[in-house]
């Protein structure tokens, strides 16, 4: 079932009033539906306030209707070629900015509020307008609890994964390690595992260059996040494919030298196969391999300092949960301690 918090109002040309895709109609009406409208004001001087207004049925048919007013009007001829602009402004910053039209049209709104006096600025802290009725995405919340709707998302439906890998140069000197992302052509998001597996070739973009594994293990887990919330909810990310964002989220050449092919590696057949499994290392032009100069860890720790058997305890908590297996020399017998 689709979250109604994430599903767009329309636009009705017939009732001019813009209505969630997920409301039911009852004779002819939607039970939920915003639009601009106008009221006398009381003192009598017949001008009019204008505002958005939401309304909508609750389960035993009653309705109910909130009004948020923003400006004042001469008489319905002004009011109504505000009205005219304010939506066209809306449906061109929703393009631009790649967000749903009627948030665009709330923003335009809120704006209106303040600059006439009738909220404080505050208001441009919140998402969405009103507090009551069903929630969706224009219910008002605080900024971060849902992403805003994207106006368009065009999306290429793509198959691709994280690795994390060995890498040497070209003389097959050690560099460290590198965390990738695969992308498999051929295939599409819903490809089970065995078929990527079974994949015969793969573009391969090394993102990340790390000196040991345990940041790049920590380093997939960030760009993991990265890809499940930011990537989704940030208008500016919502129309451009998953390998484009990869792209531009890659360290490892200066955009300005390099074209989008040039990033990406082809491996086919065997060799895409042992990079999978971990036999045969990545290879990257040491004049390319530009990692951090010191681990993650050694940087926290040197701002950070905590006693050496607590560093070591750190440590192997990392190592544990990055799946990294220490090397036996390098051991320090505190791993060895139960501090619980």
């Amino acid at each position: 079932m689709l979250d109604r918090h994430y599903l767009r109002a329309v636009f009705d040309e017939d009732s001019l009033s813009y209505v969630p895709v997920y409301a039911q109609w009852i004779e002819g009406e939607p039970d939920v539906e915003y639009y601009l409208t106008a009221v006398e004001r009381d003192d009598k001087t017949g001008a009019l306030e204008g505002g958005l207004e939401k309304r909508w049925q609750d389960e035993d048919g009653v309705s109910h209707s909130l009004f948020f007013a923003f400006a004042e009007y001469k008489d319905e001829a002004a009011f109504d070629s505000d009205m005219a602009r304010i939506r066209q402004e809306a449906r061109t910053a929703a393009v631009q900015e790649n967000v749903d039209e009627l948030l665009s049209l709330i923003d335009i709104v809120k704006e209106r509020a303040v600059t006439n006096g009738y909220a404080d600025d505050t208001l441009y802290d919140l998402e969405g307008l009103f507090d009551d009725g069903p929630e969706d995405a224009y219910t008002l919340h605080d900024p971060g609890d849902d992403p805003r709707l994207h106006h368009h998302v065009e999306r290429e439906d793509e198959c691709w994964f994280f690795a994390v890998a060995p890498v040497v140069d070209t003389e097959r000197q050690p560099l460290g390690w590198g965390l990738f992302a695969v992308h498999l052509p051929d295939l599409t998001s819903g490809a089970s595992e065995a078929d990527c597996k079974n994949a015969s070739r793969a573009s391969v973009l090394l993102l990340d260059p790390h000196p040991d594994k345990r940041d790049a293990m920590m380093a997939e887990r960030g760009f993991m996040v990265f890809m499940e919330t930011e990537r989704l909810e940030d208008p500016s990310y919502a129309f451009m494919d998953d390998t484009e964002v990869l792209e531009c989220a890659a360290r490892t050449v200066r955009r300005d030298e390099s074209t989008s092919a040039e990033l990406w590696q082809e491996y086919n057949g065997q060799a895409l196969q042992d990079f999978l499994n971990g036999t045969t290392p990545a290879v990257c032009p040491r004049e390319k391999w530009q990692p951090d100069a010191k681990p993650l860890v050694d940087r926290f720790f040197e701002e950070h300092p905590l006693p050496i058997w607590l560093e070591d305890q750190v440590l192997a908590a990392l190592d544990e949960q990055a799946g990294v297996e220490p090397d036996d020399a390098e051991q320090s017998p505190w791993q060895s301690l139960n501090l619980e």
